[in-house]
């Protein structure tokens, strides 16, 4: 074990400079792998600025703690942290923020990839699928070719912040949702095991999205989950449950965003190993910094 003291350089950009390094390849023996203090102090490494080493390393410092938020599930405790330090918050039940619309009965395999009259919504693409927000000029949604069924459901179709609801799964996912975007010239029925829903008042984009999938608004529903094999949830049940939510669309909408931008990231994380990303940003930081006269240190 030793110890480094830090001379003239930034804490959060040397930790996240030295991590870049893989170690592995610079280790001695074979039972018992170890480094010899002295290398530490035989590379040279090129510095930017003391400014720029707070910059990087503050983002660093960031993103790892945005990543930790993520695999400890701590979403719930974010919503409730923004919850306490608002003051105009509204709380509202279920039935008063939304009007429910019809959806169709339609199982899969009535349903095709090609061309028809309408497109749907099915309950397995919101469970598995789509995230919390479906833009749906990106997705290929599978369409209904009977025209008797869709001609039934014109006053129901779907519109831009409109909420799809998936009222049965085989575990406690059931209450899984996606908010709707991206309707152009869609014609978009909510389709089996669901609950289409549309708010009375108009919400930020990516808000309701992400607080229904929420654990502080998910926790209301696992006590009025039904059945055994197969979970569902009623309509009746859906209406008794409580949202909170900024009275200021512009609070709804940095909130939306805020969550958005996190999801980005943490999308970028599970695709590919969070190491080759930080590696990757740490590689450009260290060609930047070599574009200047560097400051050297040994």
């Amino acid at each position: 074990m030793g110890a480094l003291t830090v001379n003239n350089s930034d804490l959060d950009f040397l930790y996240a400079t030295l991590n870049r390094i893989d170690w592995n390849t610079k280790t001695f023996g074979s039972t018992i792998p170890h480094i010899y203090f002295k290398d530490y102090g035989e590379k040279v490494y090129g510095e930017p600025s003391i400014e720029e080493q707070k910059k990087i390393g503050l983002y660093f410092k960031n993103l790892d703690t945005l990543i930790t938020l993520h695999q400890s599930k701590s979403f719930e405790y974010i919503f409730k942290a923004i919850v306490n330090c608002t003051l105009y918050w509204e709380q509202r039940k279920h039935g008063e923020v939304f009007i429910y619309l019809r959806n169709n009965a339609l199982s899969r395999e009535e349903l095709n990839d090609e061309d028809g009259f309408a497109q749907s919504i099915h309950y397995g693409d919101v469970l598995i699928k789509y995230g919390e927000c479906l833009n749906v000029s990106n997705e290929l949604l599978p369409y209904i070719d009977n025209k008797n069924i869709v001609n039934k459901f014109k006053k129901f179709y779907i519109q831009n912040g409109d909420v799809i609801i998936a009222d049965t799964a085989e575990d406690e996912t059931v209450g899984k949702c996606i908010e709707i975007s991206g309707i152009v010239d869609h014609n978009i029925i909510s389709g089996l095991h669901t609950i289409p829903l549309r708010p009375v008042n108009k919400f930020a984009y990516g808000y309701l999205g992400f607080y229904l999938n929420s654990n502080i608004y998910h926790n209301q529903l696992k006590p009025l989950m039904q059945g055994i094999k197969v979970t569902s949830i009623s309509k009746n049940l859906l209406k008794t449950t409580t949202l909170n939510y900024p009275s200021n669309i512009q609070e709804q909408k940095i909130i939306g965003r805020y969550f958005d931008a996190l999801n980005h990231l943490i999308t970028l994380h599970q695709l590919e190993p969070y190491k080759l990303i930080f590696k990757a940003i740490a590689y450009r930081i260290i060609d930047y910094a070599k574009s200047k006269p560097p400051r050297c240190i040994k």
